[in-house]
């Protein structure tokens, strides 16, 4: 028997790998969403958000490095962010170089990050982002999914 056939108790082999025996195989859609700002929160023009730009998100860190502090109405363009939300850069090099975070350190409900990422929000809270987080650092997974 080889390591990848043996199985461990408590654990199950799955198509990905080892899961806990409780855990299951799903695609991203059906437990992460794209977030987007709800049609019943209304934001004035005065108040004061955070905002991420591409500069605070770190390629080895989970947690942004900070944000701006901007009026609404200075946000001129920009990806409504909910905290805990998993951003992940969509753009070369930064997606490539890793560059994503979950946004547990805002300091806020909401924000607006830059256009230049996606923003998944997790559809329920048995998901784990820390899970989808580290599972897409895994330089092979990485690079499948920027080809």
């Amino acid at each position: 028997m080889t390591v990848a056939e043996e199985v461990i108790e408590g654990f199950k082999m799955t198509e990905i790998g080892l899961l806990p025996e409780d855990w299951d195989t799903v695609k991203v859609g059906t437990v992460f969403e794209f977030s987007k700002k709800p049609r019943s929160l209304e934001i004035k023009n005065t108040e004061i958000i955070p905002f991420i730009p591409m500069e605070f998100i770190s390629d080895d860190n989970k947690a942004i490095r900070g944000w701006q502090t901007k009026r609404f109405s200075e946000i001129s363009s920009g990806t409504f962010v909910f905290k805990n939300d998993l951003i992940i850069a969509k753009i070369t090099p930064s997606f490539e170089n890793g560059k994503q975070a979950i946004l547990n350190n805002l300091p806020k409900d909401f924000g607006y990050a830059t256009t230049e990422v996606w923003v998944m929000h997790p559809k329920d809270d048995k998901v784990h982002s820390d899970f989808f987080f580290n599972l897409i650092r895994i330089p092979s997974i990485r690079n499948g999914l920027a080809q």
